[in-house]
């Protein structure tokens, strides 16, 4: 769907499918720029929950490129969290030039009001149940 079907008095989408943006460094591991060698800052389990419990599609959107970028897909796969584009949404060239990865939600360790551990990973522990919940209340569940 476009995203002017976005109810914003509600904060809720119908839709069969909730598309997040997720960064790699210091929002997935710490950042290990070009590698993937930093340490888990612990987002897989709460983004295969939100997998698990709703129509979620995850694409990267990092300032990586090229293979500096593609370097977590198996790592993200083996984890049980597929990645559906990277820096890009796969239909948004349908309605739009923008070179932006559109998606409805981005988790960046950049965007303000995120938990930070002091080595300015997201905390997980903290963000983890925000993100469930955000990502419920967006699908319609009435109980998130």
């Amino acid at each position: 769907k476009h995203p002017r079907d976005l109810d914003r008095s509600r904060a809720r989408l119908d839709m069969t499918e909730l598309y997040i943006g997720l960064d790699v460094d210091n929002t997935i591991l710490t950042h290990c720029y070009p590698g993937i060698g930093g340490r888990d800052l612990g987002a897989v389990p709460w983004l295969v929950q939100a997998q698990q419990k709703y129509p979620v599609r995850y694409l990267l959107n990092t300032m990586r490129s090229g293979s500096s970028a593609t370097i977590v897909l198996p790592w993200l796969r083996e984890r049980g969290v597929p990645i559906a584009g990277v820096n890009k949404h796969p239909d948004q060239h349908q309605w739009t030039a923008s070179p932006k990865c559109y998606c409805h939600l981005y988790v960046d360790d950049r965007a303000v009001g995120v938990p930070l551990l002091n080595d300015g990973g997201i905390n997980w522990e903290v963000f983890g149940p925000v993100f469930l919940q955000t990502v419920g209340r967006m699908c319609g569940d009435p109980d998130a």
